[in-house]
């Protein structure tokens, strides 16, 4: 029933639109506008993830980001490349299909105690 009324064109009559904006200063006067910039409908960021190349920035997205969900403290179990680090992101995706010759989907890494990257 809740939905019904959403859907109702009379009562919110929505359009969706896709807008693609290739100019900088187009895309802040419509950030702007809309009110979508920091400190307004967004809250302001506590910090910058600027650099994304170095193994530093990659140790951040695992142990500070939104891959700190697939890290794996291995030094408590019984795997057979604990001596490659006691952290440990396996992202196994043979499931998924590849085309004849190429590898498998998926990688796997390692950090030591210090959060660099291991292996």
């Amino acid at each position: 029933f809740v939905m019904k009324i959403f859907k109702n064109r009379l009562l919110f009559p929505l359009e969706d639109k896709t807008f693609i904006l290739s100019d900088d200063e187009k895309i802040q006067k419509l950030m702007g506008e809309l009110r979508l910039l920091p400190g307004q409908s967004n809250p302001k960021p506590y910090h910058t993830w600027d650099e994304m190349d170095s193994d530093e920035s990659f140790s951040r997205i695992f142990f500070y980001g939104i891959g700190a969900i697939l890290l794996h403290n291995q030094s408590t179990n019984e795997n057979r490349f604990k001596d490659l680090g006691i952290f440990q992101v396996d992202m196994n995706l043979k499931k998924y299909k590849v085309r004849d010759g190429f590898e498998p989907y998926g990688a796997r890494v390692y950090f030591d105690a210090k959060q660099k990257v291991s292996a």
